[in-house]
């Protein structure tokens, strides 16, 4: 039931002794309100003290009174309905109004068509929920001393699972990777061999691991790390080549 627009309020006062209860005064208001509060934290609460009805020491009474939407309702008479979706509906919230805001990646009345390249473009991924067969190119470095260092990415295979394969190149070094690919958390996470042998700033490392979220379709952001002498982090950025 949508609210039209007030409520009449009646209360009565009796006096109740042990084997008897007495009406002894009432209150009665006609409580009116255009515009209600779409849910309970924005409600505005009116301040009401009314008198009672009998002629002599009139009863009183002080409160307070607001009125809001249930949930999922909104508009100034909670006419408008709107649940939030994220699915085959639709991928939207709603404002403070009842509007169905689309999801990033999403547009159309119902927020079922996806943006071409947007947040939500799945073309990334294969028809299973890991990382597809694509080829990354980007940067890393290790201190604000040493020049970028560009580094390429080729995710080539799946187990059929979360797990992948690929090759890593960075400086005169090709080689294997594996690892695996969280999809929900969108975390890539890929060693090399531990033969590495690979020179990085005067010392030897024997393996390297690379820690990258994908933060859009077609960017990872995140670290490699090295190992050998000593370990050190190395801040890294990668970009989906085109085409892929």
């Amino acid at each position: 039931m949508f609210w039209q627009g007030g409520v009449k309020v009646r209360i009565n006062v009796s006096d109740v002794d042990s084997d008897d209860s007495q009406l002894v005064d009432y209150f009665e208001y006609d409580y009116r309100i255009e515009n209600v509060g779409f849910n309970q934290t924005v409600a505005t609460e009116r301040k009401m003290e009314i008198s009672g009805n009998r002629p002599i020491e009139q009863t009183r009474l002080s409160f307070g009174i607001s009125v809001f939407c249930d949930q999922h309702y909104y508009g100034h008479d909670c006419s408008i309905k709107c649940v939030g979706q994220n699915g085959c509906d639709g991928h939207y919230s709603c404002d403070d109004k009842g509007k169905k805001v689309c999801r990033p990646g999403w547009s159309g009345p119902e927020c079922t068509e996806q943006i071409n390249e947007g947040e939500a473009d799945c073309r990334v991924y294969i028809d299973r929920p890991e990382l597809g067969a694509s080829s990354w190119t980007g940067t890393y470095n290790c201190s604000t001393q040493q020049a970028v260092v560009p580094i390429a990415l080729n995710l080539t295979t799946t187990d059929g699972n979360i797990a992948i394969n690929g090759y890593i190149t960075f400086g005169s070094t090709h080689t294997l990777i594996t690892g695996t690919f969280a999809h929900v958390a969108k975390l890539l996470v890929v060693q090399t061999p531990s033969d590495l042998k690979y020179r990085e700033m005067g010392l030897v490392y024997t393996s390297a691991e690379l820690n990258l979220f994908l933060t859009t379709p077609r960017t990872f952001d995140g670290f490699i790390a090295f190992s050998g002498d000593t370990r050190i982090v190395c801040g890294a950025h990668f970009s989906r080549q085109d085409g892929d």
